[in-house]
């Protein structure tokens, strides 16, 4: 069997394997059950939160000065409300003598919405910013003080 003939073979036989797959319904995705369909609202959330998510590493690398890594980040989205959530992240740096240094900084976040004009029309859009929690951060710092941490 000479080269040519044994890739054209191999290709009738992809070829076949392929057509057979589209045929069986491979491919085809079925409908999600009743439960698993979200509404706008749930949607909404989802999106905000996979976007605050995204946003407290980004905030680590400005907030924390020789900010390595994030250890652990426990993001709390119980409330309908995004105003009111929170993150509590665990973070290592490196501090002033060249050593490695953990702190756990409490982020709030906020969020507005603002129309931008693309392709040709109007959408809203809304942002989320996460900022350090400074009310809920000087409140721990005053707590470690009197403990003598």
């Amino acid at each position: 069997m000479t080269k040519n003939n044994f890739e054209s073979k191999k290709a009738g036989v992809f070829l076949v394997a392929g057509i057979l797959l589209l045929a069986s319904g491979c491919g085809k995705h079925p409908a999600p059950p009743k439960d698993e369909i979200l509404t706008d609202k749930e949607r909404e959330l989802a999106d905000w939160f996979l976007k605050a998510e995204e946003g407290v590493p980004r905030k680590l690398t400005n907030d924390i000065v020789g900010f390595t890594r994030m250890i652990e980040c426990n993001l709390d989205n119980r409330d309908p409300n995004p105003t009111n959530w929170t993150a509590n992240v665990t973070a290592e740096y490196i501090n002033h003598v060249g050593g490695i240094d953990r702190t756990n900084p409490p982020y709030k976040f906020y969020f507005w919405t603002q129309k931008n004009y693309r392709n040709g029309k109007w959408v809203v859009e809304t942002n989320i910013m996460a900022m350090i929690d400074f009310g809920k951060k000087f409140k721990n710092d005053m707590k470690a003080i009197e403990e003598g941490k």
